[in-house]
C-alpha cells in the first residue's frame, strides 16, 4: 500500500500539481523567465532614472523644435523655460509612443484672466492626446477642461492643482492605441496621470484625439509621434522634463478561474472522515453547503505533545503557555475534477487530491500549498 501511495503522489506532482492554465507562457516563479533590465532610479523624487531621455536639462531647448521646424522661441532662463505667448507650440525632435513622462510646470504668480484664459497650456502625448495644464486655483471652468483633465473628454478625478507661483508635477504613463493591418482599432490609448502625488487619471481610455468642441475618431498613424507642449497665450514655466520609452506590454496572463464540477452525493460521502499526517496535521472532511469542508488542525511539535500541550482534542482555552485562540473556521472546498478540490487556507490557495486503492476506496488525500505537498491517510 505504501508503495502504491508513493507512486500516486509522484504522478500527482508530475502531472496534476499545476492549478493555473497550462497555455500560459510562464508558470509562476519560472526560473527561465527573462529577468528585467536593471536601472538606477533618480537620486531623489522627480529626478531622472538612468534610462530616461532628458528633454530639458535646465540649459537649452535643443531637444525641441518650434511650429515652423526651427528653434523654439520660448525663453530659457536659469533651470527653466517659459512660454512666449504668440509664438506657437513646441514639439520634441524625437518621436515617442508608449512612455513614462515627468513634467514640472508653474503657473504665473500673478493670476490673470479667468476660466480657460488663466494659465492655459497642455501636454500633448503623440501630439494628439492632451493632458490639460491650467490655473484651476479658485478658477471655475468646464469639468473636462480643468487641470489634470483629458481635454474635452475626461475631467480629473480630483482637482489637485497648487496655488499660482508654486511648482507642480505631472507623472504620466501613456500607452498608444493599436490597430490591425486593416486600420481597425484593436486597443485604445490609455493614460494615467499623477499630479503633485495625486492620481487624477486612472488608466483612462481616450475616445480618440482630443479637440475643442469635437470628438475625433481614432485613425491609424505612426506608432510614434513627437511630444508637444501647447502655447495658449499664458507665460507658463516648465523645468525638469524627462521621458522613458516603455516596452510593449506583455499580454495579460489568462485569468485563473474555478469551474465547479458537480459531485454525486454518494461519491461525496466517500471523501468524508478523519485523515492524518502523523507529524504535521490532521484533517476532518465533511459535506458542506457547496461541496466539502476541511477542518485542518496542525499537529503540535513533539516536545509540546509530550507535555500535553496543544493536542487536537484540547480546547484552545485549555492550552497552557499562551492566550486562548479561536478555532479556525473550516475551509470550503469546491470540486474542479474527479477527486480534486480547491480552496484557501491561511491566505494561500490549497488543492486536495484524494487517492484511491485498487478497490476504488478513498484511502488518503494529497494536500498541496504552493510547492509543499502533504499526504494524509484516511483513518478507518
Amino acid at each position: 500500500m505504501r508503495c502504491k501511495i508513493s507512486i500516486l503522489l509522484l504522478l500527482f506532482v508530475l502531472c496534476g500539481s499545476v492549478a493555473f492554465p497550462q497555455n500560459a507562457q510562464w508558470v509562476p516563479n519560472d526560473e527561465s523567465r527573462p529577468v528585467p533590465q536593471t536601472i538606477t532610479p533618480g537620486s531623489q523624487p522627480g529626478s531622472a532614472p538612468s534610462d530616461a531621455i532628458i528633454l530639458f536639462d535646465g540649459t537649452s531647448l535643443s531637444a525641441w523644435e518650434g511650429r515652423d521646424g526651427g528653434a523654439p522661441k520660448w525663453q530659457v532662463r536659469k533651470d527653466t523655460f517659459e512660454i512666449a505667448p504668440g509664438t506657437g507650440n513646441i514639439h520634441t525632435k524625437q518621436s515617442f509612443g508608449d512612455c513614462q513622462l515627468h513634467v514640472e510646470w508653474m503657473e504665473p504668480a500673478e493670476a490673470r484672466g479667468n476660466g480657460q484664459s488663466r494659465g492655459n497650456s497642455g501636454v500633448m502625448l503623440m501630439s494628439r492626446y492632451e493632458v490639460q495644464v491650467l490655473d484651476s486655483w479658485q478658477n471655475p471652468t468646464y469639468a473636462d477642461g480643468a487641470v489634470g483633465g483629458i481635454y474635452g473628454q475626461y475631467p480629473p478625478l480630483v482637482i489637485a492643482g497648487r496655488k499660482p507661483g508654486e511648482w507642480q508635477t505631472y507623472d504620466i504613463v501613456f500607452r498608444r492605441p493599436l490597430f490591425d493591418a486593416n486600420g481597425q482599432l484593436t486597443r485604445p490609448a490609455r493614460i494615467t496621470v499623477v499630479q503633485n502625488g495625486v492620481v487624477v487619471q486612472d488608466n483612462t481610455r481616450p475616445t480618440g484625439p482630443t479637440a475643442f468642441h469635437d470628438r475625433p475618431p481614432y485613425v491609424k498613424g505612426p506608432d510614434k509621434l513627437p511630444l508637444t507642449l501647447q502655447e495658449h497665450g499664458s507665460p507658463v514655466q516648465f523645468r525638469n522634463i524627462w521621458i522613458r520609452e516603455l516596452p510593449d506590454k506583455e499580454p495579460d496572463l489568462p485569468l485563473t478561474t474555478i469551474v465547479p464540477v458537480r459531485v454525486d452525493p454518494q461519491d461525496m460521502a466517500l471523501y468524508t472522515g478523519h485523515y492524518e499526517e502523523r507529524t504535521k496535521l490532521s484533517i476532518n472532511f465533511a459535506v458542506g453547503t457547496n461541496g466539502l469542508t476541511a477542518r485542518i488542525q496542525p499537529r503540535p511539535a513533539p516536545a509540546a505533545e509530550a507535555a500535553g500541550v496543544g493536542t487536537s482534542t484540547a480546547p484552545a482555552s485549555a492550552m497552557p503557555g499562551g492566550p486562548a485562540r479561536t478555532p479556525a473556521p473550516p475551509v470550503e472546498l469546491v470540486s474542479t475534477a474527479h477527486d480534486v478540490f480547491v480552496g484557501e487556507w491561511e491566505g494561500s490557495s490549497m488543492r486536495v487530491t484524494f487517492t484511491r486503492d485498487s478497490q476504488n476506496r478513498v484511502v488518503g488525500a494529497v494536500v498541496q500549498q504552493a510547492a509543499t505537498y502533504t499526504y494524509a491517510e484516511k483513518m478507518q
